[in-house]
């Protein structure tokens, strides 16, 4: 008899994941090529979701405790610059910058993290996905419904 919750399904994405990965429900994750459109299905649209996220945005806490200290907004610009909103007060600042708050202590620490979705560029559609044709057009053999006879 087992003991406890059984552990999730895990998809089975093809890749060549450990054993040991596979039994703790680890899932490889793997960048798509979006050179590589296999056929109308996997053709690549402009301004399609590509599963990534871009940070634009955190709220932190300075302070010691919940009761005490500060919170303040870094936000990103559209020149990829961010700049840290203090009350009144501006200060422009790097990606490392950001990239350095770890909290703890009286340093800030991340509250709310703002994130955009990162879509297919315009130009970046290659030209054969973008002549492909669509699934279901005239001639496409395999999106035909089959007939009873």
């Amino acid at each position: 008899a087992e003991d406890g919750p059984k552990p999730a399904p895990v998809l089975d994405a093809g890749s060549s994941s450990s054993a040991a990965a596979a039994a703790a429900g680890d899932v490889d994750m793997k960048d798509a090529d979006a050179g590589a459109a296999a056929g109308p299905s996997s053709a690549v649209v402009a301004g399609a979701q590509t599963g990534r996220y871009e940070l634009t945005g955190v709220l932190t806490h300075k302070g010691r405790s919940a009761d005490s200290g500060h919170y303040v907004a870094w936000t990103k610009q559209a020149d990829d610059k961010w700049v840290l909103f203090d009350d009144d007060e501006l200060h422009f600042k790097t990606a490392e910058d950001v990239l350095a708050l770890n909290g703890g202590g009286d340093w800030h620490m991340a509250y709310l993290l703002m994130y955009k979705a990162v879509t297919v560029p315009e130009g970046a559609v290659p030209a054969a996905a973008a002549a492909a044709p669509k699934a279901g057009a005239a001639g496409d053999s395999q999106a035909q419904p089959m007939k009873a006879e």
